[in-house]
């Protein structure tokens, strides 16, 4: 009979991580202080604090660019409070990495204030395998909008546990944005996925 191939599981190559205290709209890092990896089997996670003077300066795309050389980190405004702490995760083999981000997608760019979903079309995926990493940036000063940058990133257009659809949701359009997005296919992982709807303090 045929035999099936084995999964190969996910091996982690390397892991760099590193932080910075903003002084630009954006700041690239290569080396020495990054390591080029290869895009296809890595993925960045990366987060911020500071005291912000607006909303947009917490807010800020990570993304791995120039195919791995580089780590890129955009803004609409500097905050010299804002510290970005950044993890960048490569994989030897068992793991495939796609990503892009908004700007060049005509409905949800950095200038169309007015869509709150926002379809992608990626290379298909095995759900059951796959999850998502997203950072975001928009230009505004107001501190009140969280309906409005708050995304949730699912895959749509489900054909059993396979979709070739990511899709980015909110709640409230009114404010333009830009969205930097991973998505991460593990061939030796189990992903669970679901939505909740949060009516109180708690779930």
């Amino acid at each position: 009979g045929l035999l099936t191939a084995p999964v190969e599981a996910a091996s982690v190559k390397n892991v760099q991580h590193g932080s910075f205290t903003a002084s630009a709209t954006t700041t690239t890092l290569s080396s020495p202080t990054f390591t080029a990896v290869d895009p296809a089997k890595s993925f960045v996670i990366c987060s911020n604090s500071g005291n912000y003077t607006d909303v947009d300066s917490a807010r800020y795309t990570c993304e791995i660019t120039n195919n791995g050389a580089n780590l890129t980190f955009t803004n609409f405004t500097v905050d010299a409070t804002n510290i970005i702490v950044w993890h960048v995760i490569e994989f030897d083999g068992g793991v495939t990495v796609q990503r892009g981000n908004t700007s060049a997608n005509a409905n949800c760019n950095s200038s169309n204030t007015s869509w709150t979903s926002c379809d992608t079309t990626i290379t298909q995926v095995d759900v059951t395998k796959t999850f998502t990493l997203i950072s975001e940036r928009m230009n505004s000063a107001t501190s009140t909008i969280d309906e409005q940058w708050r995304l949730r990133a699912q895959f749509a257009n489900l054909s059993g546990n396979n979709s070739s659809t990511l899709q980015l949701v909110r709640s409230e359009a009114g404010t333009a944005m830009v969205t930097a997005w991973q998505v991460i296919t593990m061939d030796s992982a189990t992903v669970q996925r679901g939505t909740i709807s949060m009516v109180g303090t708690a779930v």
